[in-house]
């Protein structure tokens, strides 16, 4: 059995720290932070903003946006955290007009 699926029957079951892990890979699999800088590393501008035309893959910030909501009802402070921001900036959960 794959780690992606082992990971999915835990979450399903409840495990908060399957679900956290779960929203992070779905996250990350998006490309939506394909250019973001690991901390104290430095990059040029011309590089972060590199990909910033190419659109993240929608189905992949909604499954993220899934599984942090699933964190937050179980009231896990930084899935209730990611759940505000994407609402907010509409990441994963609403369609743009």
């Amino acid at each position: 059995m794959t780690q992606e699926k082992i990971l999915l029957q835990k979450a399903a079951a409840g495990d908060l720290k399957a679900i956290k892990t779960l929203a992070e890979y779905f996250d990350k699999k998006s490309g939506r932070w394909r250019n973001e800088p690991n901390v104290g590393e430095k990059i040029s501008a011309e590089e972060f903003f590199a990909n910033m035309d190419k659109k993240s893959d929608e189905d992949f910030l909604a499954e993220a946006f899934k599984w942090y909501l699933k964190g937050a009802e179980l009231g896990e402070p930084e899935c209730m955290y990611e759940v505000g921001h994407r609402i907010y900036d509409a990441i994963g959960c609403c369609k743009e007009e």
